[in-house]
């Protein structure tokens, strides 16, 4: 795919803007290791301001990790060559693929600006992925820890199901149910498995809401399945009603899946958005989120949701995109918990103290790493994140 290809789907990086000696407004260009400092090839900078999504996609103690962290280092040798996608429109502005990651980045040769590769922009490499968003119905195998996967022809969900979930990242759907049946889903009281109902958040979802790999998937786009979510939350509310189902339908919303959730809310028809009882047949609990759910809990509690005993929880198997997500919100959405004790006629301070010391460690990582961001530039920016390799044991 072209670079001019990738703009077209909003993912074009930012560039060195003037006046910058080496920085602009979302960060500060510095160098990318004491290997690109230009004693042999060119100089190889990248903006501090990647430091988040480097950390989310990259561990350095992998071996692609180590991999994708030395073709970074050659772009001061090879940049702009055979192997990289040039834009269509400027010849400085080019994509290369490295593992399961895109490097953007810009050759400046002279001017205001000093010389060198300019790293704007680190992206995900979407993966494949056919499986259609909506429900599935997801159901434990006698004598098996795999599940069985069916398609839901309703709009609402079985009455006999008690938990749903919508996933986060995850290599498929069979690994996303598997892994939600296995870690989240409660046994019954008799010491049963008990199946679930899944809405299923693609992976191309996951790596980035509205960047599609091939035309056929364009059609399966966010906005459509915020809205087919948003049917499933008022037709499962009507058939509970119905069925004369007292218990609340408990949501599961892991990692990446509260960006679905968030277009899903936000697409509420107008005529709905105000009900402060159109949710009031869901309870629902955050797990391990990779973007700050504080509004969003707000606005599940503006229309009549209720919350699990601790609404936003943070597990020691999340992500890195999620433990640093969490480290940088995590006083907002702890603040956002004791909130709902306000018309959740529940105290919630407890929770919110117990999100908080959930997520200490990984805070203290996090700030030591952004914090070396501000000092005199004597670091390096692999130096920055090998300041924050706590973070990836956390």
């Amino acid at each position: 795919m072209s670079f001019d290809s990738q703009a077209r789907f909003g993912i074009a990086p930012f560039a060195p803007q003037k006046p910058l000696r080496q920085g602009g407004q979302q960060g500060e260009f510095i160098f990318f290791s004491k290997d690109t400092q230009g004693k042999s090839g060119r100089k190889v900078f990248i903006n501090t301001g990647l430091i988040p999504i480097f950390m989310t996609l990259i561990n350095p103690d992998t071996f692609d990790g180590t991999e994708i962290i030395k073709q970074i280092v050659a772009l001061k040798g090879i940049a702009g060559g055979l192997q990289s996608c040039s834009n269509l429109k400027s010849a400085f502005e080019h994509m290369i693929l490295i593992k399961h990651v895109q490097i953007f980045y810009k050759i400046i040769q002279d001017g205001p600006v000093k010389a060198g590769v300019y790293i704007t922009n680190i992206r995900p490499a979407y993966t494949q992925d056919t499986n259609q968003s909506g429900l599935y119905n997801v159901n434990p195998l006698p004598g098996s820890s795999r599940a069985s996967i069916t398609h839901c022809p309703n709009s609402y969900i079985d009455s006999k199901y008690n938990f749903a979930a919508i996933n986060g990242e995850s290599e498929g759907i069979e690994a996303a149910a598997n892994n939600i049946l296995k870690t989240h889903i409660p046994k019954t009281d008799y010491g049963d498995k008990q199946g679930f109902s899944l809405f299923y958040n693609p992976t191309h979802f996951v790596n980035d809401l509205g960047v599609w790999i091939t035309p056929a998937l364009k059609t399966h786009d966010p906005e459509s399945a915020a809205k087919k979510l948003v049917d499933v939350f008022i037709d499962t509310a009507k058939h509970r009603r119905i069925m004369g189902k007292s218990k609340k339908l408990s949501w599961l919303i892991i990692g990446n899946g509260v960006k679905l959730l968030e277009m899903a809310i936000n697409s509420i028809p107008a005529g709905l958005s105000g009900r402060k009882d159109l949710l009031e047949q869901h309870k629902f609990q955050i797990v391990d989120p990779s973007t700050d759910p504080s509004l969003v809990l707000r606005r599940l509690n503006k229309l009549g949701a209720h919350f699990d005993d601790q609404p936003v929880l943070a597990t020691s198997k999340m992500s890195r995109a999620s433990a640093i997500n969490m480290a940088i919100s995590r006083k907002n959405i702890s603040g956002e918990i004791q909130e709902l004790s306000k018309n959740q006629n529940k105290d919630y301070s407890r929770a919110a103290l117990s999100f908080l010391n959930d997520t200490h460690d990984a805070s203290k990582t996090f700030s030591k790493a952004h914090n070396s961001m501000h000092l005199p530039r004597h670091y390096t920016f692999d130096e920055i994140v090998k300041q924050a390799t706590g973070m990836y044991k956390w």
